[in-house]
């Protein structure tokens, strides 16, 4: 069949897309994604009819199907802010601007009429006869020597599938397996992107997921740069290393990163939209995290952390009661994810309900388990002066991921090491060698160190530093058996005060925002 779509002629039995009777390099899948869209004719596709019509039998992910049509887009120079030929339908899929119209396929080749005489005819014909042979050895001596290599692309184009699929299951062993699979793609082509990208996405869920060591974000990180210095344009390669900072506490940078990808995505990226608005919520930046967790969640219900980021930005504007359901199916729906198992106890525990906390984490800890869930069970030991247990909790936090120094820190802490005080003040000492910090985590790591040493006032002012970047888990610091003596000294209540102040003006930009919490199935929730 043919085609004129707009300016373009597309040929879909000689697969041959032609602009001003030139050549458009449409090929391989882009062609077969072009090809779906024109039997749809206007109709909105939805992500997954291309998956079965494109893709399958393979398994892919959205991403896989937003990026070939990116890809797409760039082949048939369409732009995604001013589209011509394919747009983007928000939550729905993509759409065909304007109606492929069917042409009659011409009759490409000789033409042997009119001819006045039978030797005329017998010539014309015997030149075709010629030229077929001639063209049927080319065409077969080209397929005899293109096969191996059409073979070979198909495996790798298999590999990065089966690669793309297991990654997107989130378990250890499944990462793994698609490290393993991008790794033996890279071995044979080097500069292969999705491999690239694959890997760095691989890697630092290695380390931030699965309690690998920090060299593998670092090792993400070289990678995502490395196809954004051959292809800026790339938003999955923008999103990879926003992972890979994000991964590492490094926030600025992975929300200007994750901010990039959305911008080239074109509100596509959901992914990084839902990464952008956990780092708005942990910055103090709860009312556009809750505008944009929610966006996401509207736009996808499945995503994955949409839930629960949703009431971690509740639980921290002081609006439990919308919180704890949220955490609650959350857990419940996520046995796999370490955090859905970290977050519902702690946020029992952060509201002094330490039985129900104690009860969740010995299920938790029967799944993939966050270091954090360690720290927690010891907080919970602590309260019950049970320092014995405590220490041995904080020794698996360490032994799961011995590279975060703040486990080492409370380990020290609560060591019987009679040289406590010396250790403590050297652990911060050469934690000041590497610069101070730049987010709000590293300043309530140092507000413990400094009043471990007794030095209380350092301590205040390590806890206000926090607030200034962000942190507004008012209620954590009331009840951690961390920071006992912190709360008993002159100051605190200004850390406590300049937290509230804080959250009160969020709550009010919220309220301003005319955001409703039905938008999350609380249909009976508003806000007072």
């Amino acid at each position: 069949m043919r085609y004129r779509l707009d300016d373009l002629i597309v040929d879909t039995t000689v697969r041959s897309v032609l602009r001003s009777g030139e050549q458009v390099n449409v090929s391989g899948l882009n062609f077969d994604l072009l090809s779906f869209l024109l039997d749809k004719k206007t109709d909105v596709v939805s992500f997954e009819d291309l998956k079965k019509g494109v893709w399958a039998p393979a398994v892919v992910n959205d991403d896989t199907v937003t990026q070939r049509v990116l890809l797409l887009r760039n082949s048939l120079g369409d732009d995604g802010r001013n589209p011509r030929y394919i747009r983007s339908v928000r939550g729905r899929g993509y759409q065909l601007l304007g109606d492929p119209i069917p042409l009659k396929s011409p009759i490409v080749g000789w033409s042997c009429a009119p001819f006045n005489g039978s030797w005329k005819l017998g010539a014309c014909l015997a030149s075709i006869l010629i030229i077929a042979c001639l063209g049927g050895w080319h065409f077969w001596d080209q397929g005899r020597f293109d096969q191996p290599k059409v073979a070979e692309v198909a495996h790798v184009e298999k590999r990065l599938l089966r690669a793309e699929y297991y990654l997107g299951i989130g378990q250890h062993d499944d990462n793994e397996r698609a490290i393993a699979l991008f790794e033996h793609v890279l071995s044979a082509e080097p500069n292969n992107h999705r491999a690239q990208i694959g890997l760095s996405n691989g890697y630092t869920a290695k380390m931030c997921r699965y309690n690998a060591a920090r060299l593998f974000a670092k090792r993400a990180e070289t990678l995502a740069l490395g196809v954004i210095g051959v292809s800026p344009q790339n938003f999955n390669a923008h999103r990879a290393l926003a992972y890979s900072y994000d991964c590492r506490g490094m926030v600025e940078l992975a929300k200007a990163s994750y901010q990039r990808a959305i911008e080239l995505a074109l509100g596509d990226d959901l992914k990084s939209q839902s990464s952008l608005a956990y780092l708005m919520g942990e910055t103090g930046q709860l009312a556009d995290a809750l505008v944009l967790n929610l966006h996401v969640y509207q736009e996808d219900s499945t995503q994955t952390f949409s839930l629960l980021q949703t009431a971690r930005v509740y639980e921290l504007l002081g609006l439990d009661s919308l919180a704890e359901p949220l955490f609650s199916e959350s857990f419940d729906l996520y046995p796999d994810n370490i955090f859905s198992n970290l977050s519902y106890p702690r946020h029992l525990f952060r509201n002094g309900e330490f039985d129900r906390a104690r009860k969740l984490i010995l299920q938790a800890k029967k799944r993939p388990t966050h270091p954090d869930l360690y720290v927690l069970s010891a907080e919970l030991a602590l309260i019950d002066n049970d320092v014995d247990l405590a220490r041995r909790n904080l020794q698996m936090a360490v032994t799961t991921r011995p590279t975060v120094d703040y486990y080492r820190s409370l380990l020290e802490r609560y060591s019987i090491d009679t040289a406590l005080n010396v250790k403590v003040v050297e652990m911060l000492a050469s934690l000041k060698q590497g610069g101070l910090p730049t987010n709000s985590f590293g300043w309530i790591h140092y507000a413990f160190l400094y009043q471990s040493s007794q030095e209380y006032r350092e301590g205040i002012a390590a806890l206000l530093k926090a607030v200034d970047l962000g942190y507004r888990d008012q209620r954590y610091l009331l009840v951690s058996p961390l920071f006992n003596e912190l709360r008993a000294t002159a100051g605190f209540d200004q850390v406590i005060n300049r937290i509230e102040a804080a959250v009160e003006a969020e709550l009010t930009a919220v309220q301003a925002t005319n955001v409703k919490p039905s938008m999350v199935a609380l249909k009976a929730a508003r806000f007072n």
